[in-house]
This record gives structure tokens, C-alpha cells and sequence, in this order.
């Protein structure tokens, strides 16, 4: 997903990856010696009725996917929803 975001908009300035955020190290480094952070890992299977679903739900309720559709205009918008039903 961020690799299809990143071909039509730039990574937010000062922001780590999103691919970071729920790590063991991303969470001791923001919260360190603020408390004791206890993360359980657990995988979830994302289901949708079809692929243009799938990118209706990221395209409304997921930020980064959100402000890309936002930033392109007609044809590259469908080039990023297709690279995205491709590479899903």
C-alpha cells in the first residue's frame, strides 16, 4: 500500500513510516520511560466484496490513501486505484 502511495505523493515531512507505528521498538521509542507499554501481536484477515471495495473503504476511512486520492486528478487517480487492486 505505501509503496503504490509513494509513487504519486511525497511522505509527509518529519513523520516516520506508517509501517512502524504498531513495532515493539517504534512504541519503547515514544513511550519508553514514560510507562510500561505491553503489546500483544495478533493478525487480522481483511475481507471485501471486490476489489473496487477494497478501494472504496481505503480511499474513504484510511488517511495517507485518503489526501493521495485527494492530491490527483482524474487519470492518476485511476492508475493509483488500479495499482493498487494489482498489487493487492
Amino acid at each position: 500500500m505505501f509503496k503504490i502511495i509513494g509513487k504519486y505523493v511525497p511522505p509527509a515531512a518529519g513523520l516516520k513510516p506508517p509501517s512502524l507505528w504498531g513495532t515493539r521498538a517504534r512504541l519503547e521509542e515514544l513511550f519508553g520511560s514514560k510507562g510500561k507499554v505491553q503489546a500483544t501481536s495478533r493478525h487480522f484477515s481483511f475481507r471485501y466484496r471486490s476489489p473496487q471495495h477494497f478501494i472504496e473503504v481505503f480511499r474513504t476511512w484510511y488517511g495517507p490513501m485518503n489526501k493521495t486520492f485527494a492530491a490527483l486528478d482524474g487519470d492518476r487517480e485511476r492508475q493509483a486505484a488500479s495499482g493498487a487492486i494489482c498489487s493487492s
